[in-house]
């Protein structure tokens, strides 16, 4: 669906078929952000439209690996896919809890190198491991998923989203627009068909128990 039609289906749901209590304005910031909801927790065939590549380039001080460093993320970030070196090689990502087994040169069986690097999450952006190198060249690249465009910019397009995930916008539309007017007994009815929705499509594996709270 186009997302003026969207936008109509919500405002049908919502009672209103012409602009009343919401006007366009409201709930193309409600759409905006359910849809970013789903692209953080649906399975990734939902939202390949989204998928940037980004050189991690901007590098921080802070890294918890004496031979790892910190990057920062990308602008419009929302969740990442894959981190591939120029080598092609895909890093592992290691939970930052477990980073003390690679920590310090005290590496156990595993000692990552350029055709097994690592990488996390870290305070301030992502970490890898083994650092890059300028000559000969080693570097890295993020694959993420980035932000969905404002829908008021484009109204006669379709979101990137799948086409099997338009319903459950139409669904969180209506359950933000009634909680912003205090009407939370509709608002709950359709907070549990957009959630029950999500997760009948499927839920990316960091989110298989997410019910409905921001989760980084």
């Amino acid at each position: 669906m186009i997302r003026s039609l969207i936008i109509s289906e919500a405002f049908k749901l919502l009672n209103e078929t012409t602009t009343g209590t919401w006007d366009n304005a409201e709930l193309y910031l409600f759409a905006r952000a359910k849809e970013r909801e789903l692209v953080k927790i649906l399975k990734g065939k939902y939202s390949t439209g989204y998928l940037d590549n980004f050189p991690l380039t901007s590098e921080l001080s802070v890294s918890y690996i004496t031979d790892g460093e910190a990057y920062a993320l990308p602008d419009g970030y929302i969740r990442t896919s894959g981190v591939f070196t120029n080598g092609k090689k895909w890093a592992t990502e290691i939970n930052f809890k477990d980073l003390d087994i690679y920590g310090d040169g005290g590496f156990n069986d595993f000692k990552p190198d350029q055709d097994t690097p690592i990488f996390w999450f870290e305070e301030q952006g992502i970490g890898v491991c083994p650092k890059k190198v300028a000559s000969p060249l080693f570097e890295y690249t993020l694959v993420f998923l980035k932000e969905p465009d404002a829908w008021d910019v484009s109204p006669s397009t379709a979101p990137l989203l799948h086409l099997d995930a338009h319903q459950l916008l139409v669904w969180g539309i209506v359950s933000a627009a009634n909680k912003d007017r205090s009407e939370l007994a509709s608002a709950k009815v359709y907070e549990e068909k957009f959630y029950s929705g999500a997760k009948a499509l499927g839920l990316n594996r960091k989110f298989r128990d997410y019910f409905g709270k921001d989760q980084k």
